[in-house]
């Protein structure tokens, strides 16, 4: 997440992918990642068991997708074969469809930011010849 968003902050201008402008990617990036615009669930292992329903941005809802599914690999034993009571197991299951897509979204949009940078050093190239 952090070399997404360290990315797009060089990011700039417009960007051309298949010969097509798509606009300002820079700005694309940012409100992808500072809007709050996913509809996110979050677990709450209480007695009874409650929801609450959040809207985060992809920064803030990626970072805690990733965090959670860290605190997953280094399980304590107390959820080894009970993962249901697991908060951070609880936000992956839940929020994998909001959070995913949005990812696949940012690495596109890094994707069209390079081939744009690399079709601008190429003309600079040129033009030094």
């Amino acid at each position: 997440m952090q070399s997404l968003k360290h990315s797009a902050a060089w990011c700039s201008g417009s960007c051309c992918f298949a010969g097509k402008t798509t606009g300002s990617t820079k700005a694309k990036l940012e409100a992808l990642f500072n809007t709050a615009n996913l509809n996110t669930t979050i677990y709450q292992a209480t007695n009874p068991v409650t929801y609450t329903y959040v809207e985060q941005g992809l920064w803030d809802g990626g970072n805690t997708f990733i965090a959670s599914a860290r605190a997953v690999t280094d399980l304590p034993d107390t959820y080894r074969y009970n993962f249901s009571s697991m908060p951070q197991w609880n936000y992956l299951l839940d929020n994998v469809d909001p959070i995913v897509p949005g990812l696949e979204v940012a690495m596109d949009l890094q994707v069209r930011c390079h081939v744009q940078l690399d079709c601008t050093l190429y003309i600079c190239r040129l033009s030094l010849h």
